[in-house]
């Protein structure tokens, strides 16, 4: 195996460690597990780059084209197993804004940031899913099922979009608990001016009737 191919396939595991380890770790954080479709690309990824080994046991003239051809194919399934992880990825972030508005429901936002934050969600969950649609469309009309450089990067851009959404809601956690306990606390105070004023009534119409 010669120096130049020894680097390629370091770079191979540092973009899978850096990249798609990274993207994994997300995905079981979000939903307890990931698509069997990126384990199968990483089962072939470094089922090629042990083939690339073994092939230093062939004949000279042999082993150097089977190298080649293999770092070829785990470059491929790299590729692959990153863009799965962005299309699962912008579904998993997709399904947990969702849960976010259900939980959120009975809870007005418009407490944090002067309002400012829920008009901002609002506003990148929209471009995300607007960068999604354009994404999707775009692997639709693709003609094969190859990845062009323009459909891998359009996923990624919706992928980046989505993250900075998730981002933006995790690192506000603290200002959501604080309206939550706001709203709350609000709820509780209402209710109990409710209940003195119904008393309040309830005594002054037994004192019209000269009833105390």
């Amino acid at each position: 195996m010669t120096p130049a191919n020894e680097k390629e396939i370091l770079d191979i595991y540092a973009q899978y460690h850096t990249i798609v380890k990274s993207l994994i770790i997300t995905l079981e954080t979000d939903d307890g597990e990931y698509p069997t479709e990126i384990l199968n690309e990483i089962r072939a990824l470094m089922n090629h780059l042990a083939k690339c080994y073994i092939a230093d046991d062939k004949k000279p003239s042999d082993y150097e084209r089977i190298i080649d051809k293999n770092i070829r194919n785990a470059k491929g399934h790299l590729r692959r197993a990153v863009y799965d992880c962005y299309k699962y990825g912008c579904i998993s972030v997709e399904d947990f804004y969702r849960d976010f508005q259900f939980q959120m429901r009975h809870i007005d936002l418009g407490y944090i940031d002067n309002g400012e934050f829920s008009i901002a969600v609002s506003k990148e969950f929209s471009c995300a899913k607007k960068a999604l649609k354009e994404a999707r469309k775009a692997e639709q009309d693709a003609l094969d099922s190859s990845i062009p450089d323009s459909i891998f990067q359009k996923y990624q851009t919706a992928y980046e979009a989505f993250d900075r959404l998730r981002k933006h809601i995790d690192t506000s956690i603290d200002k959501i608990e604080r309206a939550r306990h706001k709203q709350s606390t609000s709820w509780w105070v209402a209710i109990g001016f409710g209940i003195v004023g119904v008393i309040g009534c309830v005594f002054s119409a037994l004192s019209v009737f000269h009833i105390l």
